[in-house]
């Protein structure tokens, strides 16, 4: 018989469930992927006696029109160079200058961002042995079809299983049914991958002005435009490739 929210919590009162909350409900900041070290150094211009050379600037600032230099840097644990995305703002005409980058200061907030996001795809998560399936608005997660708005907040739950099998489902999934009625319950596909899967992220950003905060780690959700300038681009694409290798050493 087909139960939903409100008999659950009607019923609660019958039942009695412990749960070890294995599972996270809400969204959490990525942790740090271990495996990779990234690196965007800032530099600048100088003379010296063989011609012009490059020092690292971590204090450098930059306005309007500006040319700014730095280095960009991805490495797995065994210090091999993997594949980044970069991320540019109020920076414009970028192009490799022997190991380093110059670009154009376009705008008031020039910032260079580098990562590396991993994250298991929504088709590979599984709960016992069995796949989760998602839809916009529906999560199934073994015998539970879950209801989720457009953020991603729980609203309602069925089940084919009895009042009590239902609720000890929920109970081994770390659900409350009291915070799923009051809308506590978040699953989102972020929040699924966390919690069935992995994701992580490192990043590392250089910043031509003072900056209040570090953009935002992961991918901006629909109609967020946080970026102007430069699109987010994986490195190099414009160069015909996206493996590369840069080296923080001064350029003659």
């Amino acid at each position: 018989m087909k139960k939903t929210l409100a008999i659950l919590i009607a019923l609660l009162f019958i039942c009695s469930v412990s749960c070890a909350f294995a599972y996270s409900w809400q969204e959490t900041t990525a942790d740090k992927c271990a495996e990779y070290a990234v690196d965007v150094t800032k530099y600048a211009k100088v003379d010296s006696d063989v011609g012009a050379a490059y020092a690292a600037t971590p204090s450098a600032t930059a306005k309007v029109g500006d040319t700014v230099y730095f280095s960009l840097t991805a490495v797995d644990a065994a210090g091999e160079d993997v594949d980044a995305d970069v991320e540019f703002h109020h920076l414009g005409n970028i192009e490799p200058v022997g190991n380093l980058f110059k670009a154009i200061v376009v705008g008031t907030e020039p910032w260079v961002k580098i990562s590396i996001t991993e994250k298991t795809a929504m088709t590979d998560l599984a709960y016992k042995g069995y796949p989760i399936a998602t839809t916009d608005s529906t999560v199934t997660i073994g015998s539970l079809v879950f209801q989720r708005n457009a953020d991603g907040v729980v609203t309602d739950v069925s089940s084919n299983l009895n009042t009590a099998d239902m609720l000890d489902e929920l109970a081994q999934l770390g659900i409350d049914v009291q915070a799923l009625y009051n809308g506590k319950v978040c699953m989102t596909d972020e929040v699924l991958i966390q919690n069935f899967g992995k994701i992580c992220a490192t990043s590392d950003t250089a910043y031509w002005y003072v900056a209040e905060k570090e953009p935002a780690l992961g991918i901006p959700k629909t109609g967020d435009k946080t970026v102007t300038g430069t699109a987010v681009v994986v490195l190099l694409i414009a160069f015909g490739t996206i493996v590369y290798k840069l080296r923080k050493a001064v350029a003659a």
